[in-house]
């Protein structure tokens, strides 16, 4: 497994995390052109809700709003067929892979201050991708909202 940061934080169009993310037809940059990409398998939501993720991203003031990191796994490691027709035994390991990138990536942070994220797949490549889409935010004890980065600038 790989674990990769996209460098888009912010969009002129709100939609666009959850457009990428979900859409079945993106546009993708190749050079200097941008051509259009259609996903033969539809991107799969595994956890959140795509309504309340996109009002918390858009209800943010600060300048970078969301951050969006992708688990992506050799095909040799998750049998794409199996894990689309549902293997309980890929799903829940898949699962716990998430649960332990969120452990990390809001290490200290409790559940309940915590912002909405969505996790879906990419499996049009012919392996896994397990995307998981951030709003750049946690939650005071007051409920205060506070700007928050899960992957802060390093070497």
């Amino acid at each position: 497994m790989l674990l990769g940061w996209s460098p888009l934080q912010n969009s002129e169009d709100p939609s666009q995390p959850v457009a990428y993310l979900f859409d079945d037809v993106v546009f993708k940059k190749v050079g200097n052109v941008h051509v259009e990409e259609r996903r033969a398998i539809s991107p799969e939501l595994l956890m959140g809700n795509i309504a309340v993720f996109s009002r918390a991203v858009q209800a943010l003031r600060f300048k970078m709003k969301y951050r969006v990191a992708t688990l992506s796994f050799h095909a040799d490691d998750i049998d794409v067929n199996a894990f689309n027709s549902g293997d309980i035994t890929l799903r829940l390991n898949i699962a716990a892979a998430t649960e332990l990138f969120l452990e990390m990536a809001f290490a200290g942070i409790p559940p309940k201050h915590r912002p909405p994220v969505l996790v879906g797949t990419h499996t049009h490549t012919g392996r896994l991708e397990v995307n998981i889409a951030m709003p750049r935010y946690v939650l005071t004890s007051g409920g205060a909202v506070r700007s928050y980065n899960p992957h802060p600038v390093t070497r």
